[in-house]
């Protein structure tokens, strides 16, 4: 592990006690240590008397390669896993349903083919009536929305019709939110699912002809998502698209990786801090998200982690990840999103995992769902905040309908912590927080979240007792510890 807070100072002080003595190390350390561990960090305000936008019930997802519906989501046998079901239901604690979008690389070598027949040339993967009865469990358990991927790579319209009238045959039409046409089109013409000529010009009528061909044979149609895409490159052809498909279309759907490990590129644990990461994400998908929404369509960021290409050792399995994802939730409804699905699993990135026995490894970045969810609760809708702190600090506020607020603050900096003076204007009540914290930025195990850890964890429940700290109120602001890289929920509950 990598320990990010003290190896240097104690170098320091061994070298000053050496030369100087005793007395000069005092000063060293308390110089130090003080902007990190004692001092004032700055304030935060809330306006709770200007609430926004209300975060869906279903913003949190995951997304899961059709290749592990059976094992991941299921029982292998067609039946749902219960422990599954029991860390993904969790979130109604907070009445939050987790989305779920079946998809990812595998949709682009699937075909629904009951009778086993032998596949087109591309097609690796055999759907069955295993898959979908796994899938309506799931629903039926956890009154969730699907989005589900489908072949536009194979280009065969009928086949995929044949899938959709399957999907219809086993699951509730409400439950699905939209079929996705194809998986990262933009990424075809280097994959060799189409030549390398392939661009947006020519993906744009391969997709509506795929669509309409389904739309032909289904009725009533079904709603279809796309584009899927993986990188910056088609962003701006996004509002032609708009225009062209806004009655077409039930959901636009992106993809977003701020590092990947191809070709040996992982990033360090930090970079996952830094904002190109985290806000720049953000920001960058603001004006995609209003633009579908003036068109009538909602956006999901539908596939995101934090490394492609299966995730990076020591970053999308640490603590890192939890911040990271925490983060990056926040960032995506800030900026108007509909709902972001998690990838998973992958070799290093994963929301949770399950070893030989069956029992679960739930990964870091559970914990920082979770975190999201307590944040969110009670259908939250966003407050203003203003954040003046010269660490890198990260704050958002939700007002549920409970009447509470809930501020988010993710504290990203390497060194500084300290005391944040938290403001709610016109408000006041009894305040207590939930802390989410790890040994170390690179730690895989030890994460605690309110005290409960889920490490041990044979069934998806967390163990130990859950613990919220009060939170002193002084001057007309609330005083919250909040050291270096820790992130912290902090509910004030309203007046009686």
């Amino acid at each position: 592990m990598t320990m990010l807070k003290k190896p240097k100072f104690i170098s320091l002080a061994w070298t000053a006690m050496a030369r100087y003595g005793w007395l000069y190390v005092l000063l060293l350390l308390g110089f130090a240590l003080a902007p990190s561990c004692v001092g004032d960090l700055g304030t935060v305000e809330v306006d709770p008397a200007e609430p926004g936008a209300r975060i869906p019930d279903d913003f949190l997802g995951i997304s899961v390669e059709w290749s592990r519906v059976l094992d991941y989501l299921g029982d292998s046998t067609g039946g749902v896993r219960p422990t599954t079901v029991t860390l993904l239901r969790a979130f109604e604690a907070e009445e939050h349903h987790v989305a779920v979008r079946i998809g990812g690389n595998s949709q682009d070598r699937a075909w629904w083919n009951p009778q086993g027949v032998t596949p087109p040339p591309g097609v690796t993967l055999d759907l069955g009536p295993a898959h979908l009865s796994t899938l309506a469990a799931l629903v039926e358990v956890l009154h969730t929305r699907l989005v589900l991927g489908l072949n536009l790579a194979l280009g065969d319209s009928v086949l995929a019709a044949d899938l959709v009238e399957a999907v219809y045959g086993t699951i509730p039409r409400e439950a699905i939110q939209a079929f996705e046409l194809g998986n990262e089109p933009d990424l075809y013409r280097f994959n060799g699912r189409r030549g390398l000529d392939y661009d947006w010009s020519a993906y744009l009528p391969d997709m509506e002809a795929f669509r309409d061909g389904i739309a032909a044979r289904v009725s009533p149609a079904p709603p279809f998502a796309a584009p899927a895409i993986a990188y910056r490159f088609w962003l701006r052809n996004l509002g032609d698209l708009f225009a062209l498909e806004r009655n077409r279309l039930a959901l636009v759907t992106t993809h977003v990786y701020p590092f990947t490990s191809c070709a040996n590129l992982a990033p360090s644990p930090e970079n996952l801090l830094t904002d190109c990461a985290t806000s720049r994400i953000g920001a960058r998908y603001t004006p995609i998200a209003a633009a579908a929404h003036a068109a009538g369509l909602a956006h999901r960021m539908d596939e995101t982690n934090s490394v492609s290409c299966g995730g990076a050792d020591g970053v999308s399995n640490a603590y890192v990840a939890a911040l990271w994802g925490a983060d990056l939730a926040f960032q995506l409804a800030t900026a108007g999103l509909d709902g972001l699905n998690f990838h998973t699993p992958g070799e290093y990135y994963a929301a949770f995992l399950f070893d030989p026995s069956g029992a679960p490894v739930v990964q870091p970045l559970y914990y920082g769902m979770r975190f999201f969810s307590l944040a969110t609760a009670r259908h939250g809708r966003l407050l203003p905040v203003v954040v003046a702190t010269p660490a890198h600090v990260h704050a958002w506020a939700t007002l549920g309908e409970d009447g509470a607020v809930r501020v988010a603050l993710i504290n990203l900096d390497l060194a500084r912590g300290g005391v944040i003076s938290l403001r709610l204007l016109g408000r006041s009540g009894v305040a207590t927080l939930v802390r989410l914290c790890a040994p170390a930025l690179d730690a895989r195990d030890g994460l605690t979240l309110g005290g409960q850890t889920w490490d041990g964890s044979v069934d998806g429940r967390p163990l130990g007792t859950a613990v919220s700290e009060p939170v002193a109120y002084d001057t007309g602001a609330y005083r919250v510890p909040l050291p270096a890289l820790e992130a912290v929920v902090v509910t004030v509950a309203p007046a009686p």
